[in-house]
């Protein structure tokens, strides 16, 4: 759950939601998101959004947008690795067959 710091002091660990790798410090009236856990110390928390209302709620959210309706972008680069692909394949199997005759030979 998300909240606000009621009561105390505290090195707070937002790695989950912010990605960055050192810890913030957290004080009164600092938000806290759901995700995020405390290194050192007690803080007191008051709820301010539940499940469904959460900061990770939004994320997640979009993270489904996004992946249901890809960009311009994507669609071609999806068409066009098709033909990289295949290509790679073809080119694969000529050495293949260029070291087989040679083998053969």
């Amino acid at each position: 759950m998300d909240g606000l710091v009621v009561k105390g002091t505290a090195f707070v660990a937002e790695t989950a939601l912010t990605g960055e790798p050192g810890p913030v410090v957290r004080k009164r009236g600092d938000p806290v998101q759901a995700g995020s856990f405390v290194l050192d110390a007690t803080l007191h928390i008051a709820v301010t959004a539940s499940t469904g209302q959460r900061v990770m709620d939004a994320i997640f959210a979009g993270i489904k947008t996004t992946g249901q309706h890809p960009s311009r972008w994507q669609k071609q680069a999806d068409r066009l690795i098709r033909y990289f692909f295949a290509v790679c394949c073809l080119h694969q199997l000529e050495h293949a067959a260029l070291l087989v005759f040679v083998a053969w030979g």
